[in-house]
């Protein structure tokens, strides 16, 4: 199925416990596949009348949700602003001056935005 709907998508990747700045490629992946998971899902739960049926059902109805789908993609969003300051800070050629602009940058990003201001409003009425 996948190769009929997102054949240039990544496959999925799954979450590393201990490094969490490799949870944007995970998130990536799912975000790329979102559609075939969907359908996949679908299919399942309706095909069958076992645990796992029943489980695919849930994990549709939770899909389909606005908040679930909004939620993936903040969080990938604020993990790839992670990333890259992970990145920064762990580069060899990286000077003092550097990482403390990069840190400024991704506080920015993930505290003082306009954007999460707005998000907070936004979440907090659904």
């Amino acid at each position: 199925m996948k190769e009929q709907e997102t054949p240039d998508a990544p496959g999925l990747r799954l979450l590393c416990p201990t490094r969490w700045t490799m949870r944007t490629r995970s998130l990536d992946s799912v975000l790329s596949n979102y559609s075939t998971l969907l359908h996949t899902l679908e299919d399942v739960s309706t095909t069958g009348y076992d645990e796992y049926a029943r489980r695919a059902g849930g994990q549709h109805a939770l899909m389909e949700k606005f908040s679930t789908f909004f939620g993936l993609k903040l969080a990938h969003l604020l993990f790839g602003a992670a990333e890259q300051l992970s990145r920064t800070l762990q580069s060899k050629q990286t000077s003092a001056q550097d990482a403390f602009k990069a840190a400024g940058l991704a506080r920015h990003f993930t505290v003082d935005s306009e954007l999460m201001k707005h998000l907070t409003t936004f979440t907090t009425r659904f």
